[in-house]
């Protein structure tokens, strides 16, 4: 059984994992322009490289997501650890039960983690995340080393902005 699964090189495609696909594996998602990826389950990690305009749900991860070289996007996950570079203009929507990390990035917002989806509980248990345990706007910006000021490199988004919840097809509903 391959311990990795994914996506690379698309455009313009909803693109799905299932709980089976993902379970105990490492997701890998790149070069990805316009796409629409639901990946329910629980990963082990996820890497999330290279991507333009999309939009990323993803179920309770294990481990921890790394993001890499993403702009214009929104990135919904769940995980232990959340690690952010060369990202810019992407909203993350995020149940973190450390403190996300980012570094070199601008524009980036963060909201709570908003998908539901049927066993989504019982992919938070399988995770090992404690779902009282969220520390998504507790955000470390390495370029920013000020601990009396408040990074110019990302914000908590505003609640009217905010989308309330999405669809399994990746569209705000």
């Amino acid at each position: 059984m391959p311990s990795e699964c994914g996506f690379t090189r698309h455009d313009n495609e909803l693109l799905k994992l299932s709980s089976a696909d993902v379970e105990k594996k490492d997701v890998m998602l790149s070069s990805l322009t316009g796409c629409r990826v639901a990946i329910q389950g629980s990963p082990s990690t996820v890497h999330i490289t290279s991507i333009r305009d999309c939009v990323i749900l993803c179920g309770p991860t294990s481990g921890s997501v790394f993001v890499d070289d993403c702009r214009e996007s929104v990135i919904v996950v769940a995980c232990h650890q959340l690690r952010v570079h060369r990202t810019s203009n992407t909203s993350f929507y995020l149940h973190v039960t450390s403190r996300a990390i980012i570094e070199d990035c601008s524009s980036v917002q963060f909201a709570p983690y908003n998908w539901m989806y049927a066993r989504l509980d019982e992919d938070f248990h399988k995770a090992g995340l404690d779902l009282t345990r969220n520390n998504w706007s507790a955000v470390d910006d390495f370029n920013w080393l000020a601990a009396d000021k408040q990074s110019p490199n990302w914000s908590v988004m505003n609640e009217d902005a905010r989308i309330a919840s999405w669809s399994e097809n990746c569209a705000p509903s």
